[in-house]
This record gives structure tokens, C-alpha cells and sequence, in this order.
């Protein structure tokens, strides 16, 4: 028992009952909703990218997304977004799809505009890092906030 009477449970179990309390509008003594991870996109590092999610959330695109490891989905995703794109003139040339092709909220419909090369490469490498060092499990939820 903890010292507030309620049983001792791992985190991981208090997170999930947390959670589960919020949606049911439920409440359990001693339990606090975990806070999601968040990938934050910098405004002087990928400024391009940044403005297009910050204009794509601004328009009704979610913030809180789901991650897909499945790479046939994400391979998927990715040319249904950017099925139409049109690469504008340089260094505008590459398709950048918000909400993200590795989220089960990307593909089609997703906001699409032409970011250069070098930040969609840098992109990929903040989203890959955050999963990684996050370890956002397929279906995990994170959020996306642009400073």
C-alpha cells in the first residue's frame, strides 16, 4: 500500500490507469496523466518545415499523433500525400507531408508544400532521434510543437 492507501503499481500501470481515468472521466486517487513526449521542431533550424506545421496545426491538423514503425504503411503514406505535389522553384523542390508519413494520421489528405532538401533531411533525422531516444512504441502518441 502506498502511504495514501492506495496500491503500489510500476509506472507504467499508473500511466495507462491515469490515462484510461482521463478519457472515462474517472477518477483514482494518487494517479497523474503522464505527460506525452514532445518533438519540437525549431523555427531558426528547419524554418521552412516549422512554418508549414505551424500553418497545417493553425488549419485543424492534429498536434498529437500516433506513431506507425510498419515501413510499408510509411512508404504508403508518403506517396499519397505527395501524390499531386509540385515541386515549386528551388530550393522549395521537396514534398514535406504534415501529419508525418511514420504516424498513422499521414498520408492522404495530409497538408503537402515544397520545403529544401537539406531541412526535410534534417527532419528525418530529429524524428528518428525523438523515437528512438523517446522510445515511441508503434501506436505511441507524441506531440508536435513548433518554437
Amino acid at each position: 500500500m502506498s502511504e495514501r492507501g492506495g496500491p503500489l503499481l510500476p509506472n507504467t500501470f499508473r500511466g495507462i490507469l491515469s490515462r484510461v481515468g482521463l478519457v472515462a472521466g474517472l477518477k483514482f486517487p494518487g494517479l497523474r496523466a503522464q505527460p506525452l513526449p514532445t518533438v519540437i521542431f525549431s523555427r531558426s533550424v528547419v524554418p521552412a518545415i516549422a512554418a508549414h506545421i505551424a500553418s497545417a496545426q493553425a488549419r485543424g491538423y492534429p498536434s498529437v499523433l500516433s506513431r506507425t514503425t510498419n515501413q510499408s504503411l510509411i512508404d504508403q503514406n508518403r506517396r499519397n500525400a505527395c501524390r499531386n505535389f509540385v515541386p515549386g522553384p528551388a530550393p522549395n523542390t521537396s514534398c514535406d507531408e504534415y501529419p508525418f508519413a511514420s504516424t498513422y494520421q499521414g498520408g492522404a489528405g495530409a497538408s503537402i508544400q515544397g520545403v529544401p532538401v537539406v531541412e526535410q533531411l534534417i527532419q528525418g533525422g530529429i524524428l528518428s532521434s525523438f523515437y528512438r531516444n523517446s522510445s515511441i512504441p508503434d501506436r505511441g502518441q507524441f506531440s508536435v510543437v513548433v518554437r
